[in-house]
């Protein structure tokens, strides 16, 4: 996506403002040229979110915006994120449309030798001739075989490799972003839609694990379902080629939070916008009975702007599914609460522990103790250069014991909104507090008691969620 997440939730909902129903929307959908993109039967709210995303993946937001001012003249919502949007494009942090151009054209794969890119080249090719027969309705039997004995040996070993695709040829390999235990992350190219994406694949060794499947594919519907400006966007849910599983996301440009600290790209002034970005996103899983349970640095993605997306919510827990844990532990050992590793069934949303204290990942600390992981993440708080107020927010959200941590994250964010407030740091603030208050209450109204799962959050009279930009901090341009 070009636009930050808090602008794409801004415009959506002065969308709906503007355009109240059907035959309204019909009418802006047409202007723009967007009736085959668009769904014409779908609830408002996934048509509007449906046309921002395509409107926005091809840099054409401001023409969306100029469309919609005529069509609704005076119009106050669309009035209020006009000079937003057009603020960030003015102060040269990102351009709308050289992103759009950027991502158009089809990035060339890294190719790991001179053999696969021959055979990858070749498939492209096949790809290209059976796609003529198709559209022309004429028999592809002998290019359709072509293509599938280059597949086979593109993926000699079970492995994927660069240059090769999944979805039917829809989304060309580029390159590994990202390994872990279970899956691999690729950068993609979607030669339908013409952007970058990001392509989870399953490790074809579990392929056929039932439970690891399901926890996959699941994880990924609880994110489409979250459709938070904190959640990395789904686009893709579920998908099977050739006995590869995997799943489609929105690119994330700047890599994980881990990397990033490392590498010294996040200045100490955007840290506690990262926090607070991430808090809202547990703050609306919460609300809607998910608890991640996996909650640490590399699970936290970051946009071309530096803003903060949580992402992997293949170990969720939610009250709609079995959980798909029976015994054992579940999370990272470094990160995860005392009782994901000894009976993560159990867990509350107190499980998930937003750590901004943890020695090397985040805060810095005085004295250099953030070379090594510590076992008592306390005494590096006791050293971070940071207001006595501050100070025991973090050290309340890495307690050992559930019953001495926060609620929930809705609450973890009232502290904070607290402690700078004590400190007199309402100037770090982009939006007044008081024009917040009634979302500050429906937080807290919603907190998790112990023991208790999640209560269902509410919708506001627009039909939207209720905005859970409680805390929402001015943070600089991304560094590095």
């Amino acid at each position: 996506m070009s636009l930050p997440g808090r602008l794409v939730e801004r415009l959506e909902v002065a969308l709906l403002d503007a355009f109240p129903d059907d035959d309204a929307l019909d009418v802006l959908i047409k202007r723009v040229g967007m009736q085959a993109k668009v769904p014409s039967r779908a609830p408002m709210e996934a048509r509007v979110r449906k046309l921002v995303e395509v409107v926005d993946a091809h840099g054409d937001v401001l023409d969306l915006l100029d469309a919609a001012r005529r069509l609704v003249p005076g119009n106050a919502a669309l009035a209020q994120v006009h000079p937003l949007i057009l603020g960030e494009m003015a102060t040269g942090i990102v351009s709308l449309r050289r992103i759009s151009i950027r991502d158009r054209e089809t990035p060339t794969p890294a190719y790991p030798d001179a053999d696969v890119q021959a055979r990858a080249e070749r498939l492209r090719a096949a790809r290209a001739r059976q796609k003529v027969l198709r559209d022309a309705g004429q028999p592809a039997d002998e290019v359709d075989h072509e293509v599938l004995q280059l597949r086979r040996e593109l993926r000699e070993g079970g492995q994927l490799r660069a240059g090769d695709d999944v979805g039917d040829g829809r989304y060309l390999l580029i390159q590994q972003i990202g390994r872990g235990g279970f899956a691999v992350v690729w950068k993609a190219h979607d030669t339908i839609e013409k952007i970058n994406v990001a392509v989870k694949v399953l490790h074809s060794n579990l392929a056929g694990d039932l439970l690891r499947r399901e926890r996959f594919f699941r994880g990924a519907k609880v994110m489409m379902k979250l459709a938070h400006p904190g959640v990395v966007r789904v686009l893709e849910p579920l998908g099977e080629d050739g006995g590869f599983c995997y799943f489609v996301m929105e690119l994330m440009p700047g890599g994980n939070l881990r990397e990033a600290v490392l590498q010294k790209r996040v200045a100490k002034a955007n840290v506690l916008p990262v926090i607070v970005q991430v808090g809202e996103a547990l703050a609306k899983a919460h609300a809607n009975r998910v608890i991640h349970r996996d909650v640490k640095p590399s699970n936290i993605v970051l946009d071309e702007l530096g803003h903060a997306k949580l992402t992997d919510f293949d170990l969720v827990g939610a009250h709609d599914t079995t959980g798909g844990t029976r015994t054992g532990a579940l999370g990272t050992v470094v990160y995860a609460a005392p009782e994901c590793l000894d009976r993560p069934q159990d867990a509350t949303a107190r499980a998930d522990r937003l750590r901004p204290g943890h020695d090397r990942d985040l805060l810095p600390a005085r004295t250099g103790a953030n070379a090594v992981h510590v076992p008592q993440p306390e005494k590096t708080i006791a050293r971070l250069d940071c207001s006595p107020h501050l100070r025991k927010v973090l050290e309340r959200a890495v307690a050992w014991e559930p019953d001495q941590r926060f609620e929930d994250a809705a609450n973890m964010l009232v502290a904070l909104r607290d402690a700078l407030a004590a400190d007199g740091m309402e100037a770090a603030l982009a939006v007044d507090l008081a024009a917040h208050q009634e979302a500050l209450q429906e937080l807290t109204d919603h907190r998790v008691g112990p023991g208790q799962p999640p209560q269902p959050q509410t919708r506001a009279a627009n039909g939207g969620d209720k905005p859970f930009v409680a805390l929402r901090f001015l943070s600089g341009p991304h560094q590095g």
